[in-house]
């Protein structure tokens, strides 16, 4: 079972009995209501560069402090992760073994739970910035699933705005948002149905 420490629900991935359609469906619903509402939705779809190879475990400890985390359970990932060695092996040619100060252990049960732990301050920081959709009292302008970051917004230079903090809040992570796969799009109706515009 896995237990959710997040504040936001919309931090999708790795959760129990959510999958990559409910964030495509969470993406659709909020699409439809500004849509059907005469707006228009703005989407930029961002993607975590390395996302998990990145988590500076100095930052994931502190986090997990001010989450109040058992202390035992604490000390144990702490020397989990404190005492984290890898090599390199080419070929013939094997490496020095060298201390990881970054990352959570890709494939590991606990890795996604970490991970969400630790960039669960994007979405907050979108929530108390009040930018992007919502839907009545519930934030739904940004939405998590792995490494992907999908921002909308009914405004365009709002969009950017988000964008603008999403940056900030991953370089605070020691993280980078990967400009190549970076998207934007614009969502709109017209007498045709719904079309989709490539910003």
């Amino acid at each position: 079972m896995v237990i959710c420490l997040l504040s936001h629900p919309f931090s999708l991935f790795f959760r129990k009995k959510l999958s990559c359609s409910h964030a495509v469906y969470t993406l659709h619903t909020v699409t439809d209501f500004y849509v059907n509402g005469q707006s228009t939705v703005n989407v930029a779809l961002l993607d975590l560069s390395k996302a998990f190879d990145m988590v500076n475990h100095m930052t994931l400890f502190s986090k997990l402090m001010r989450l109040r985390i058992p202390p035992m359970v604490l000390k144990l990932l702490m020397s989990w992760y404190i005492c984290s060695m890898a090599y390199v092996k080419w070929g013939a040619f094997t490496s020095y073994c060298f201390q990881l100060l970054h990352g959570v252990r890709q494939g590991g049960v606990l890795s996604p739970v970490l991970f969400c732990i630790y960039v669960d301050c994007v979405i907050q920081r979108l929530r108390e910035s009040k930018l992007g959709c919502w839907l009545g009292e519930v934030y739904v302008g940004c939405i998590l699933y792995a490494d992907d970051v999908i921002l909308m917004s009914s405004i365009i230079c709002e969009l950017q705005k988000m964008v603008n903090v999403c940056i900030d809040e991953v370089t605070k992570l020691d993280m980078k948002i990967n400009t190549k796969n970076a998207r934007f799009y614009g969502l709109v109706l017209d007498i045709y149905g719904l079309v989709l515009l490539s910003l």
